[in-house]
């Protein structure tokens, strides 16, 4: 038995205090390690300004070439 596993999503007050704190620090550029439902990197992206940047790695991710084209 692999157990709950949700415990690793963000919550939504978690995503509105992630975005609050970004935008007090004026942050134009992130970068998030392990994405596992995207929230998180959802209220970064919204937190900085159009032209920053948010940069992710997942190991769970291993490229272009794991990636089935239909």
């Amino acid at each position: 038995m692999m157990g709950n596993r949700n415990i690793m999503t963000t919550s939504a007050d978690e995503g509105q205090f992630l975005n609050m704190l970004l935008k007090l620090i004026n942050a134009k550029n992130t970068m998030e390690i392990g994405v596992f439902t995207g929230y998180s990197l959802l209220a970064t992206a919204l937190a900085i300004p159009e032209d920053g940047k948010v940069k992710t790695k997942d190991l769970r991710f291993l490229g272009p070439k794991s990636v089935k084209r239909n």
